[in-house]
């Protein structure tokens, strides 16, 4: 399953897979949809990645999403990023340290 959401999130012909599929993962509001999305964007951000503007969809799905932008909301989000910061995928260590960074506004 996770394999066919990877390529979901990493269509090379329609951003608009990519988009909805990251929506629809942030929204069951765990870490696991969260994780996938981080690791697409992981990829998505490799010099080698045919399509430039995934990585500004993934994002956009990440940081975009209004439900972030509430005290309750903020604090899911930094509680699962810092769960991810431990995760196996280095790459998926890597984007939860960055997105908890002070410059990305998430520093409690």
């Amino acid at each position: 399953m996770a394999e066919i959401l990877q390529q979901l999130l990493l269509d090379l012909h329609d951003t608009g897979v990519t988009q909805g599929t990251a929506n629809a993962l942030l929204q069951r509001q765990d870490s696991y949809g969260l994780r996938l999305v981080l690791a697409a964007f992981a990829r998505s951000r490799e010099p080698s990645f045919p399509e430039p503007s995934t990585v500004d969809h993934l994002y956009s799905a990440i940081m975009g999403d209004l439900r972030w932008m509430t005290e309750t909301g903020e604090s899911q989000l930094v509680s699962q990023l810092e769960e991810l910061t431990l995760d196996a995928d280095d790459a998926v260590r890597v984007e939860a340290r960055k997105l908890l960074s002070p410059s990305r506004g998430f520093n409690k």
